[in-house]
């Protein structure tokens, strides 16, 4: 029963269609890949290289869908990039060792002083500079630095040691990674520069995703 519903005619039915052939939208929707830094260094990172669900990646660590390239119908507009060292340590921990302080600001000050970063499109150089702490994280935690005796154990000490780079954000003369073009960013060092535990390093593109509309 259409209940007095005249059908519609085939051209009209246009104007309901759920997928749009031929259109497409623009969104903001950072790409973003993160990667283990050994405790020892090491002189090379390569990021964007393994999607979810490979090598046990999560959303939580990249939103890269293949390895290496956008899907087919997919373009992206890089604007900028951020390089997160993240400190190996948590910011508030106990300690009995007076010298634990600082740990994770002067990891981040180790990491961050050296360092290249190369971000390729193809076979094509489109980024390729240092140190890394010149490519600041969008975000950092606020807090501060302190030493305190905790009890009646003198060898026992509550510490709270944070560190992060700071600065500019780094900005680029945009420019598109195309659909199913190879893209990676290497993190190259002349030396390893060990720190004091294995830590996440996390590099994000900001930018605009093209993509179809459904």
């Amino acid at each position: 029963m259409n209940k007095g519903i005249n059908a519609p005619s085939i051209n009209a039915l246009e104007e309901y269609r759920v997928n749009q052939a031929n259109q497409r939208e623009i969104v903001w929707n950072p790409l973003y890949d993160t990667v283990t830094y050994a405790q020892a260094g090491q002189t090379s990172l390569t990021l964007f290289a393994n999607p979810i669900g490979q090598s046990s990646k999560t959303i939580a660590d990249t939103n890269m869908t293949l390895a290496g390239q956008l899907p087919a119908m997919q373009s992206f507009l890089v604007t900028s990039i951020h390089v997160e060292l993240l400190p190996p340590a948590l910011p508030g921990r106990a300690t009995n060792a007076a010298g634990a302080v600082a740990t994770n600001i002067n990891d981040v000050q180790e990491v961050a002083q050296s360092g290249v970063l190369t971000m390729n499109i193809g076979n094509k150089i489109y980024v390729q500079e240092g140190p890394l702490g010149v490519f600041p994280p969008t975000w950092r935690v606020g807090g501060l630095a302190a030493l305190a005796g905790a009890g009646e154990a003198a060898d026992k000490f509550s510490v709270i040691d944070y560190g992060q780079t700071v600065g500019d954000a780094y900005e680029v003369l945009p420019f598109l990674i195309p659909s199913s073009q190879n893209f990676s960013v290497v993190l190259t060092w002349p030396t390893a520069v060990g720190i004091t535990a294995a830590t996440p390093i996390k590099v994000r593109l900001n930018g605009f995703l093209w993509r179809s509309v459904q």
